[in-house]
């Protein structure tokens, strides 16, 4: 079997890109500055995302010292559980790969940040 055509995720595709259409109307939930990723931010971003599935994190400019935002977005999720939903310039979307959380995101029943009435 060819891994190549595997999706890697447990949410399908379909919900994939519909949250990514979501997300490009969601405002900043979070904001890495100078420090970078530290355990209080990695603890932080676990509650945001246990609580509204997706969130959308800004990178400053002193975090984006050491490494490009693709390695950044990587090691967010990596250390968070998450999954790179987009990366629009330095402004990366992480969702949990959670098909229930897609789900409910995706039928309005759980509001991520930025996009409450």
């Amino acid at each position: 079997m060819n891994d190549k055509n595997l999706w890697p995720y447990k949410i399908p595709k379909k919900d994939y890109y519909k949250l990514r259409s979501i997300s490009s109307q969601m405002k900043d939930t979070y904001s890495i500055g100078k420090e970078g990723i530290k355990d209080t931010t990695i603890k932080d971003l676990k509650m945001l995302l246990k609580k509204y599935g997706m969130i959308k994190i800004r990178l400053q400019r002193g975090s984006r010292l050491e490494k490009d935002r693709f390695e950044l977005a990587e090691e967010l999720a990596k250390n968070v559980g998450a999954i790179i939903i987009d990366i629009r310039g330095f402004t990366v979307t992480l969702a949990l790969d959670d098909p229930s959380y897609a789900r409910s995101i995706i039928k309005g029943t759980r509001v991520p940040p930025g996009l409450e009435k």
